[in-house]
C-alpha cells in the first residue's frame, strides 16, 4: 500500500482547539494531509524526526520548549520547512518576524482564530502558502545544535577526516544569534 499523495504536515500548537481548527482548514484541500500533531516544542522535535513531514506549522508560545527553540533544533537536526502561525509575532515584548526567520522558519503568518468566521478568506491563502513552502529546499542551521545540557555545537575548520571541509565540535558557551555557521557535508565538501 502506498502513502496518500500530497503535502504531509505536522501541526504544532499547545491549544487542542487551535490544532483541530488548523487541521480542518488544511485538510479542506485534498492536496494536504496532516500526519501528526504536537502540543509542545519537545514533541515537535521528536515527531519531526519520526514522521519526516514536508512542512511543520509552528506555534510560538508553548509550555516548556517554545516554538523558537523547537524550530532551531528541528533545523539543526532534521531540516524541514517551517511556517510560524502565531498571534504573538511582532508584538511588543515578543519575538520578531526576523527572529523567526533567523531560527529557520520560512515565513510567519497570523494564526487563524479558534472559531474562524465561515466567510474567513485566509484559508485559501494559508493552504497555498503551506503547499508552496513545503516545496522549499532548506539547509541545516547550526544555531540549534545543542544537547539537553545546553552544549552548543558549531562547525570548525579542520582537515580531518579526508575530504571533509568542516567537522562539528562541542563548545560550552552560548553562540550569539548574530553569528551564522554553515555546515558542509563530506559529499559536498570541496576537494582538499
Amino acid at each position: 500500500m502506498t502513502a496518500a499523495p500530497g503535502v504531509r504536515v505536522l501541526i504544532v500548537d499547545d491549544s487542542p482547539v487551535a490544532r483541530e481548527v488548523l487541521k480542518s482548514v488544511l485538510e479542506s484541500d485534498a492536496g494536504i494531509r496532516v500526519v501528526g500533531m504536537a502540543a509542545t516544542g519537545r514533541e515537535a522535535v521528536e515527531l519531526t524526526a519520526q514522521l519526516r513531514p514536508d512542512l511543520v506549522t509552528m506555534d510560538l508560545v508553548m509550555p516548556g520548549m517554545d516554538g523558537m527553540e523547537a524550530t532551531q533544533r528541528i533545523m539543526a537536526r532534521h531540516p524541514t520547512p517551517i511556517l510560524f502561525l502565531s498571534a504573538f509575532i511582532g508584538r511588543e515584548g515578543s519575538y520578531s518576524r526576523s527572529d523567526a526567520l533567523a531560527a529557520g522558519a520560512l515565513d510567519c503568518v497570523e494564526k487563524p482564530a479558534p472559531m474562524p468566521d465561515p466567510l474567513w478568506t485566509g484559508a485559501g491563502s494559508l493552504v497555498k502558502k503551506v503547499k508552496a513552502l513545503a516545496q522549499a529546499q532548506v539547509v541545516t542551521h547550526m544555531y540549534g545544535m545543542r544537547d539537553d545540557r545546553g552544549t552548543q555545537f558549531v562547525a570548525a575548520k579542520t582537515n580531518w577526516p579526508t575530504g571533509m571541509a568542516f567537522a562539528p565540535y562541542a563548545l560550552e558557551t552560548t553562540i550569539p544569534r548574530s553569528h551564522t555557521f554553515w555546515v558542509i557535508h563530506p559529499e559536498t565538501a570541496p576537494a582538499a
